[in-house]
């Protein structure tokens, strides 16, 4: 199609033959058919319009915190979803959240505001977008738990709201996940507290984080590379992966330009310019595979792969909403 039209029609910023290594946290990824960002939630909905009139499809990406595409790219069109300015909006049951808004955003907002609900949120990469379709969360809460209501645009070009139970949230999932639609919004509860109690946990949440994860910003990654385990499985009581590849021997393990990051066993990371993506595919099979080997529990992937051939891991489908 004309990225022209966008711009003309629009004023969306649209760009031919996109490096996606400029546009994921793991700075990794090769080109793709055409990157067109969008700021807020009308741009996105002129902008996928578009595409649809013209008989073109599409992937939705946020932040790009959560992927590994493959160095030679996609042939694909992106709309990237990122809000440089906060979509929130105060209503009488919530506040509404606009999904290209930063996570970090959200989260700062709720703290001025004494909202208590979204403290274990504080430090996680991303968009609301990509924290809604991936029920984000940590120590053992989940964003999921939060919603009110979302409103999705299908893939024929309808909006819907949906609530939460029809969100089918689970461990880091929901229909989002698996290409029933695009987040637009989402309406979240607000729960009151006490301002300094709030910012506490927060400041606390933060210093966690800041001890065990790497800055994205200095230190190209994608976060936590595997699922944590469910209670149910050979896994019994203990259920964080960091623990099972520690055990395996995780920390020591590094192909090609990737490794693992010092300080937790569960994040790839970037050691050396020359990393390719296949790199870090090959680093993650070899961490599930010793994992296997040691406890037989096969791990399952946080992180989405996008055009890296790799059977063992399964590449995913194409998701819509990352």
């Amino acid at each position: 199609m004309d990225l022209g039209l966008l711009k003309d029609r629009h004023g969306i910023e649209s760009q031919a033959n996109a490096l996606l290594s400029e546009y994921t946290t793991f700075r990794l990824g090769g080109p793709c058919r055409a990157m067109i960002n969008c700021g807020c939630v009308a741009d996105f909905l002129a902008a996928s319009e578009e595409l649809q009139q013209a008989g073109e499809s599409w992937l939705t990406i946020g932040a790009g915190s959560n992927l590994v595409v493959a160095d030679s790219g996609i042939d694909a069109n992106i709309i990237r979803f990122v809000s440089p300015q906060a979509e929130i909006e105060e209503e009488q049951d919530g506040i509404r959240v606009g999904a290209g808004t930063l996570l970090s955003d959200l989260c700062a907002y709720a703290i001025e505001r004494q909202y208590s609900n979204f403290t274990y949120c504080v430090g996680i990469p991303g968009t609301v977008g990509g924290a809604v379709a991936g029920n984000a969360g940590a120590f053992g809460r989940q964003i999921g738990d939060e919603l009110i209501e979302a409103r999705v645009l299908d893939f024929d070009g309808r909006v819907k709201i949906l609530d939460a139970e029809e969100m089918e949230f689970a461990y880091r999932d929901s229909i989002l996940k698996h290409s029933q639609g695009i987040l637009l919004s989402a309406l979240f509860r607000k729960l009151e507290g006490d301002g300094d109690a709030i910012r506490k946990e927060a400041a606390e949440t933060i210093a966690f984080r800041r001890k065990r994860h790497p800055d994205y910003h200095a230190v190209p990654t994608a976060g936590s590379f595997f699922r944590n385990i469910e209670p149910s499985s050979a896994a019994e009581r203990r259920k964080a992966a960091g623990w099972f590849l520690e055990e395996a021997g995780a920390l020591d393990m590094q192909v090609g330009g990737a490794g693992v990051f010092e300080r937790h066993a569960n994040i790839i990371v970037k050691i050396s310019p020359d990393c390719k993506s296949s790199d870090v595919v090959e680093l993650a099979l070899k961490m599930q595979e010793a994992v296997r080997e040691r406890f037989g529990i096969k791990l399952r992937r946080e992180v989405k792969i996008i055009g890296v051939e790799k059977p063992e891991i399964s590449v995913a489908e194409v998701p819509q909403q990352v």
